[in-house]
C-alpha cells in the first residue's frame, strides 16, 4: 500500500478537487517547507496507548493546519512554490499515518488495535480535504511546466489527470457525496479485513492418534491441554500442514469447515454495503462499473482486457489442470476404491502422496533444510550479492520480542530501514504482507518497510520451513527491496513502488526463481547437522516444480474472476455464493465444498476491489523480466544493477511499459509466461 496522497487520495478513494474559478493571482508568500530529517528515524514502537491516541491527535491537528496554510496560498504558482511545500505535506502524511495502520495488523492488545483504527480513520477526513480542494488544483493546474525536468512534468501532469478524471467538474453536492462515499467506502474496506483476521477459528482433536502422518515437530507443538484437547488454528502455519500430510480424511474436512467459513456470516453485509458505494462512486463519475474506474489508471486499461486475459489463461492451463485431477483421483482410488473425486480438502493430501511417487520426492524430507534463521540469512546473503549492498542490525525498539530492525547500507549510507515480524501471535494479520512504513523522497527521508508473515520459528525451535514458505519469505521481501530501491525521487508523488499497480508485484514474483537456484539454496539449505541440501534432492524438487501447476493457475483464475465479477454485478441482487460457485465450477476442476463462503474471507476484495488478476498480469511481467537474467546469468550483477535502477529505481516516475523497454530492449509481452504454462503442460503429460 503506497498513499500517494496528492493524486486525490489515488490509493485510497480515488477521487480529486472541486472545480471552481482560479483563486487570485495576488501574490504572497509560498509556505514554509515541512521539515523532514535526511534520515528518519523509527515510529514511537513502544508507546503505550494514551501517548499513541494523543500523537494520533497531534499529528492530525498539525497536518490539518498545514493543508489549510497551503489553501491560503495566492500565488505566483510555480513548481517551487506549489508542488515543493505539497510534496513536503505528501510525505508527512504518510508517515504520520503508515505506522498507526500497521499497528492495525501487528498489535496484540485489542484495545491497541481499535485506537489505531479510529487513528487511521481520522485521517480519511483529511486526505479527502486534500484531493477535493479547489484552491489546490487550481494552483497545480496554473504551473507553467516550461523548462521542467522530464520526471516534474509526468509528475504534475498526472497529478492533474488524476484530479480531472475524478470528480472535478461536479457540484458541490455531489463532491460533498464524493467525499462521504470515500470515507464509508474505506471504513467498510478495513472493516471487512479486520472481520477475517480477528475470526481465528479452531478444531478440537481428542486422540493425538489423529494427528497421524504430520511432521513429528508439528505434533510436538500440538500437545494436548489441561483438558485432553489439541486445537489446531486456522492460522497458516497450523492449518496448511494439516491439508498436506494428516491421514484423517475427516480433521482434514473439518479444516476446510473452518477455514471456508472465517469472516461469515458477518462479512456479508459489509461486503454488500463496500461493493454498493463503489458502484455509486463509479456512477457519479460516468464509469459503467467501479471496476472500469480502477483499471483505468493501470496498465491493463480496462475489465474488458482483464475478462480476456482470465479467461485466456484459464484456456491455456484447463486440459492439464483436468488430467492432473484424474491423476489425483486415480492415486485416491488406491486409498478409497469407491471415490468418484477428490475433495479440495484431499487435494493437497492426495499430490504430497502422488508427487513423492511419480518424482521420489519427499516434502517433509526437504523441511529439514530448510530452518528459519538459515533461511532469512540466506535472503539477505542474496540481496547483499545481487545488489552491493550490506544489510545489518539496527538497534532501535521494536514492538515484540520476536521482531527484529534491520538497515540497508551502501557505500557506507544508510539508505533504508526495515522491521521484520515474521512469526504468528494472537491478534496479527495472518497473511504474508509488506507494508510501506516511510516513501523514501531523496534528500528528505529514507524509506521504510515492515514485513509480516507467519513463518515457522521464534519459539526456540528450529523453525522448519516448507519449500513453499521459502518462496514466500523471498516474495514478500521482493516488495521490501522494491521500497528500499525506489527512494531515488524528489517527488512524493511518484516515489514509492509503481504508479500502476498491476505491476507493483512483478518483481517479487521474478524474485521468486533464485529459490529454484541450487547455488543459492545450497548456501542456506542446511540441516541441523549442517548437511547442504544434495543436489540429488533438489533436482527431485524442480523436476516436481510444476506437478499441479495447472490446477494452482486454475485456482488463481477462479479468483481473479471472483473479484472482477463482484464488482461488474448489481451489488442490491448479488448472490455471493450462487456467484462464487459458479465461477468456481468455470474455472476450477473441482467440486465446490456445500456449506462454505470463502469470498467471506477473501481479504484482497478490500484492497485489490477487482483487480485480484493483478497476479497472473505480474506473472506474465516477471517471466518477460526472467528472460533477460536467464540470459545472461542469475547472479550477472550489471544485469541485477540494471534492474534495480531502470526498473526498482524508476518507482513511479514513468509508466512501466517505457522502464521495461529500457530493460528489456523491446516491449513487454505475455509470451514468455504463455510459453512457460505451455512447457508445463507438456512436461505433465
Amino acid at each position: 500500500m503506497n498513499l500517494n496522497l496528492l493524486s486525490g487520495v489515488a490509493a485510497l478513494s480515488l477521487v480529486c478537487a472541486a472545480c471552481s474559478e482560479p483563486a487570485s493571482q495576488d501574490e504572497t508568500t509560498a509556505p514554509e517547507p515541512v521539515l523532514v530529517t535526511p534520515v528518519t528515524p523509527g515510529p514511537n514502537v513502544t508507546d503505550d496507548l494514551d501517548s499513541f491516541v494523543a500523537k494520533c491527535d497531534a499529528d492530525f491537528t498539525r497536518l490539518k493546519a498545514r493543508v489549510e496554510a497551503i489553501e491560503a496560498f495566492k500565488g505566483p504558482y510555480t513548481v517551487d512554490s506549489v508542488m515543493v511545500p505539497l510534496n513536503d505535506l505528501d510525505t508527512e502524511i504518510g508517515n504520520a499515518y503508515y505506522w498507526p495502520y500497521i499497528v492495525t495488523a501487528t498489535q496484540p492488545d485489542e484495545a491497541y488495535r481499535d485506537a489505531a483504527m479510529a487513528c487511521v480513520q481520522k485521517f480519511i477526513p483529511l486526505f479527502n480535504d486534500l484531493g477535493l480542494s479547489q484552491k489546490i488544483y487550481h494552483q497545480v493546474k496554473a504551473i507553467d511546466l516550461t523548462g521542467a525536468d522530464q520526471v516534474t512534468t509526468f509528475m504534475v501532469e498526472e497529478t492533474i489527470k488524476s484530479y480531472e478524471s475524478s470528480g472535478v467538474d461536479k457540484d458541490d453536492q455531489t463532491r460533498a457525496r464524493i467525499k462521504a462515499i470515500n470515507e464509508e467506502t474505506f471504513r467498510l474496506s478495513q472493516l471487512f479485513d479486520k472481520n477475517i483476521r480477528d475470526d481465528v477459528r479452531y478444531v478440537e482433536v481428542e486422540d493425538v492418534a489423529r494427528l497421524s502422518g504430520l511432521p513429528e515437530d508439528y505434533i510436538a507443538g500440538h500437545q494436548p491441554d489441561e483438558n485432553g484437547i489439541i486445537k489446531i488454528s486456522t492460522s497458516y502455519p497450523d492449518m496448511f500442514p494439516v491439508f498436506s500430510y494428516a491421514d484423517d480424511d475427516q480433521l482434514r474436512y473439518d479444516m476446510r469447515m473452518a477455514n471456508g467459513n472465517r469472516g461469515y456470516p458477518v462479512n456479508e453485509e459489509v461486503l454488500r454495503d463496500l461493493l454498493k458505494k463503489r458502484k455509486e462512486l463509479a456512477q457519479i463519475l460516468g464509469y459503467q462499473t467501479f471496476a472500469h474506474l480502477t483499471m483505468e489508471d493501470r496498465m491493463i486499461g480496462t475489465p474488458e482486457r482483464a475478462d480476456a486475459f482470465i479467461k485466456d489463461i484459464n484456456a491455456l492451463v484447463r486440459g492439464t489442470a483436468e488430467l492432473e485431477r484424474d491423476r489425483l483421483l486415480e492415486r485416491y482410488r488406491q486409498i478409497d476404491p469407491e471415490a468418484e473425486m477428490v475433495m479440495p480438502w484431499q487435494r493437497g493430501y492426495i499430490s504430497e502422496k502422488l508427487r513423492a511417487e511419480l518424482y521420489a520426492y519427499d516434502s517433509q524430507q526437504v523441511r529439514q533444510y530448510f530452518q528459519f534463521d538459515n533461511v532469512k540469512a540466506g535472503i539477505f546473503q542474496l540481496t547483499q550479492d545481487l545488489f552491493g549492498v550490506e544489510i545489518r542490525d539496527w538497534d532501535t525498539p521494536v514492538w515484540d520480542p520476536q521482531v527484529s530492525a534491520h538497515e540497508m547500507v551502501e557505500n557506507g549510507q544508510v539508505i533504508g530501514r526495515f522491521y521484520l515480524d515474521l512469526h504468528p501471535r494472537a491478534g496479527k494479520d495472518q497473511h504474508a504482507t509488506h507494508y510501506t512504513l516511510r516513501v523514501g523522497v531523496k534528500g528528505k527521508q529514507i524509506p521504510m518497510s515492515v514485513l509480516v508473515t507467519n513463518f515457522p520459528g521464534g519459539d526456540g525451535t528450529a523453525g522448519l520451513m516448507e519449500h513453499t514458505q521459502v518462496e514466500t519469505f523471498l516474495h514478500e521481501f521482493g516488495h521490501l527491496i522494491h521500497n528500499m530501491f525506489s527512494g531515488t525521487q524528489t517527488w512524493a508523488y511518484v516515489a514509492g513502488m509503481s504508479m500502476e499497480r498491476d505491476f507493483v508485484e512483478a518483481p517479487s514474483q521474478m524474485l521468486e526463481e533464485w529459490v529454484w537456484d541450487y547455488e543459492t539454496l545450497k548456501s542456506f539449505a542446511i540441516n541441523t547437522d549442517g548437511e547442504v541440501l544434495p543436489r540429488e534432492l533438489f533436482d527431485k524438487m524442480l523436476a516436481a516444480r510444476n506437478f499441479n501447476r495447472a490446477t494452482g493457475v486454475a485456482g488463481q483464475t477462479y479468483l481473479a474472476a471472483e473479484s472482477l465479477q463482484f464488482h461488474i454485478a448489481d451489488p442490491e441482487t448479488l448472490d455471493f455464493d450462487a456467484v462464487s460457485n459458479g465461477l468456481w465450477e468455470t474455472y476450477s476442476v473441482y467440486p465446490t465444498v456445500p456449506g462454505t463462503h470463502g469470498w467471506a474471507s477473501f481479504g484482497h476484495l478490500g484492497g485489490y476491489s477487482s483487480n485480484y488478476y493483478t497476479y497472473q498480469w505480474s506473472l506474465a511481467i516477471a517471466a518477460d523480466m526472467f528472460t533477460r537474467f536467464e540470459a545472461e546469468g542469475l547472479r550477472n550483477k550489471a544485469t541485477a544493477m540494471d534492474y534495480r535502477t531502470m526498473v526498482l529505481g524508476s518507482a513511479g516516475s514513468r509508466p512501466a511499459d517505457e522502464m521495461l523497454e529500457e530493460f528489456l530492449g523491446r516491449p513487454f509481452t505475455v509470451e514468455a509466461y504463455a510459453e512457460d504454462l505451455k512447457e508445463a503442460a507438456q512436461s505433465a503429460q
